[in-house]
């Protein structure tokens, strides 16, 4: 059994750092060496670092600019494992995060490094989403995730040296692109495994990540060009297949903006439920007044405006209901749980929980059925995925799929259901009628 190293630069990290080891320890896969670089801190961190027997400590005097890359060096060179990990001290890691990247890096000794999604949290609850490099220029482009947790062989880092200490950031974005460029593979996990987290000061310093960038630009002179021709590929796809949201977009983001005139209304992404078809919703409505469960980011709102329905929708994430309300589309909008909803018997003609249910346990989830039988009084409709069952953001992201719903029990508890087939999957959709007039 291969042994992973697990390398913990620190400074002046004492008050999270207790957080990144414990979810070391709490790995699934047995053979770990937790390995914890003091970068000179001047707080507690020895002290809390030493009540942790199985973590090896190390003290380092710092020599030259304060940066990341001098003490995961040192890590990386006294550590023995065959495969090395670089966790920030005050980020954490999925207890399955070493097991799944080891069942990808085996795959092929050509894989240099796995990396996978990101999840913040703190001051920000957003997901990072690892990219595909379709070919060796990709990297330029960005990692996507957070590079700085990925999984990486120790012959990559015999073949290509350590971290750069002359860059004041970005090291990990350096160290991918000179991976790549020595022909490694780089293989990405679109599961949130790692999880970082973002601090107030963080977020305010996001505009200098493009200073930093200039100097990885300067070091390698193909970067700019190949950003710039790319983006100006993707601009001329987007003109070619789709003109219409192509010219919105220009009128909305450069002319609006320059000239300080009213943005043009944009409907919400077709990402949010694609599998479901509007025309086949449209036509099982019943009644005007529709109650949108889950409603999201307002895209089902924006249809049924369209088409003179009167709408309530609501969605315990803040922020969707935040973009929502935006569309203008809704009669009202709500933060609510969808065990307990805040209506009267028999409020509305239809209600729409499209993609919702399976975001909820079992338990909330037959609570949830039977709170939109009370609220309704002429048809339920219902839609779930079959094959994205373990779909994972985090234990308290809205988007986590906590439960797996079939046929069979949703038809035991009085749906017909019938399945859609959709390129990226199976959907069940489903039907409850009442007995009405």
């Amino acid at each position: 059994m291969e042994l992973v190293s697990i390398i913990i630069p620190t400074y002046n990290y004492g008050r999270y750092i207790s957080e990144a080891i414990e979810s070391a320890l709490a790995q699934t896969y047995p053979n770990i060496e937790i390995i914890v670089i003091d970068d000179e801190s001047t707080d507690n961190t020895k002290d809390i670092v030493k009540k942790y027997q199985q973590v090896k400590y190390v003290y380092q005097k710092h020599k030259g600019q304060r940066t990341p890359a001098s003490a995961m060096n040192k890590g990386i060179t006294i550590s023995k494992g065959k495969y090395i990990i670089c966790l920030a001290a005050d980020d954490k890691l999925h207890p399955t995060y070493v097991e799944k990247c080891l069942k990808v890096i085996r795959k092929d000794k050509r894989i240099g490094f796995v990396w996978t999604a990101t999840q913040m949290f703190g001051a920000c609850n957003e997901i990072l989403l690892p990219r595909i490099f379709h070919h060796g220029f990709s990297i330029f482009r960005g990692t996507g995730g957070q590079f700085g947790a990925a999984m990486v062989r120790r012959e990559v880092y015999e073949d290509v040296g350590l971290y750069d200490e002359s860059l004041p950031a970005l090291e990990d974005w350096d160290m991918a692109i000179r991976i790549c460029r020595k022909g490694w593979r780089a293989v990405p996990i679109f599961e949130p495994l790692h999880y970082r987290r973002m601090h107030h000061d963080s977020l305010a310093h996001k505009a200098e990540r493009q200073n930093f960038v200039r100097y990885l630009e300067r070091k390698y002179p193909l970067m700019r060009p190949y950003n710039y021709l790319s983006m100006m590929f993707d601009r001329a796809v987007m003109i070619l297949s789709n003109p219409k949201e192509a010219l919105l977009r220009l009128w909305n983001k450069k002319i609006c903006r320059y000239f300080k005139l009213t943005p043009i209304l944009e409907p919400p992404t077709k990402i949010q439920h694609q599998a479901v078809n509007e025309s086949k919703i449209l036509s099982l409505l019943k009644g005007k007044n529709v109650l949108d469960c889950g409603c999201g980011i307002g895209r089902w709102g924006y249809i049924l405006r369209k088409h003179k329905y009167l709408v309530v929708g609501f969605d315990i994430y803040k922020p969707y209901l935040k973009q929502a309300r935006t569309i203008k589309a809704y009669f009202g909008l709500i933060q609510a749980d969808i065990s307990c909803l805040p209506f009267s018997h028999k409020t509305f003609d239809t209600s729409l929980a499209i993609e919702v249910i399976e975001h909820t346990t079992k338990k909330n989830g037959y609570a949830f059925i039977e709170e939109l039988k009370r609220v309704t009084k002429k048809r339920v409709i219902l839609t779930t995925p079959q094959n994205l069952r373990h779909l994972f953001f985090g234990h308290d992201h809205p988007e986590t799929h906590k439960s797996a719903w079939t046929k069979e029990e949703l038809e035991s508890l009085g749906f017909q259901c019938t399945f859609i087939n959709h390129p990226i999957g199976k959907w069940l959709f489903c039907i409850y009628n009442f007995h009405f007039e």
